[in-house]
């Protein structure tokens, strides 16, 4: 059996999903190593008392400069760096699981279910299509941000910052930072990246229009839009049965 860990990104404007969030990871996730959240080290004062509910925190060096969207993603691509899992699942803060969930439901045959779509089935994702191209060098097939949890052999961000260093002569990182408009889309570039150099690590699959492929055994909302009265009284329902 392959070893996995929830790796979450979060910050303090997202405390009260992010409680919800890891809640249900205590009550439905089994077969897990870990629960990892990275959070940046000025986030902290904001996190006192917080109960992580089981979950290992790692405090971020990164800058109130007001790219927090950019700096997260910067991030995700270093998460091997703060898990020594085999299979990274990423999930975000304003995601709750709903019923049991392992490891295997989102693999096959040990490999993670990867999850694309044809980019006139991307809907607004389309936008990302000449991001990624332009950071990988040629044209992407398939838009790979379909339904959390995103599944990530480790592998993988190894060799991808790699491939930036030589063919962008900088960290990905710091490719990442200089993009104007904040002009990113990690999972896209994974998947697309994984595509062509490691496509025997996954099982990739055409996803379904209507489910994006999996059972929805956990529900993703959008943060920004703001923590409200009704999801508190759902996912208590939800924690209670």
């Amino acid at each position: 059996m392959r070893t996995a860990s929830i790796f979450i990104k979060s910050w303090r404007a997202d405390r009260e999903w992010l409680s919800y969030c890891l809640r249900s990871i205590e009550k439905f996730c089994r077969g897990f190593e870990e629960t990892v959240v990275a959070i940046a080290k000025i986030d902290k004062p904001h996190f006192e008392g917080f109960d992580f509910h089981g979950a290992r925190v790692v405090w971020i060096d990164e800058p109130d400069d007001g790219r927090g969207y950019v700096r997260q993603q910067v991030s995700k691509l270093n998460a091997d760096a703060y898990t020594n899992s085999e299979l990274i699942f990423y999930v975000d803060s304003d995601c709750f699981f709903t019923e049991a969930a392992f490891p295997c439901d989102f693999l096959s045959a040990g490999k993670p279910i990867a999850l694309i779509r044809h980019w006139e089935d991307a809907g607004t994702a389309m936008a990302w299509k000449s991001v990624v191209q332009k950071f990988l060098t040629w044209e992407p097939t398939f838009e790979g941000m379909c339904a959390l949890p995103f599944v990530i052999d480790r592998r993988v961000l190894q060799l991808l910052r790699v491939y930036a260093l030589a063919t962008h002569d900088i960290p990905i990182g710091k490719y990442i930072l200089n993009q104007p408009g904040n002009d990113f889309s990690e999972f896209n570039v994974i998947s697309s990246f994984s595509q062509r150099f490691t496509p025997y690590l996954y099982d990739w699959q055409i996803a379904n229009p209507e489910t994006d492929g999996f059972p929805r055994i956990l529900k993703q909302r959008w943060s920004w839009g703001g923590f409200k009265e009704e999801h508190r009284e759902e996912y208590e329902r939800i924690l209670a049965q």
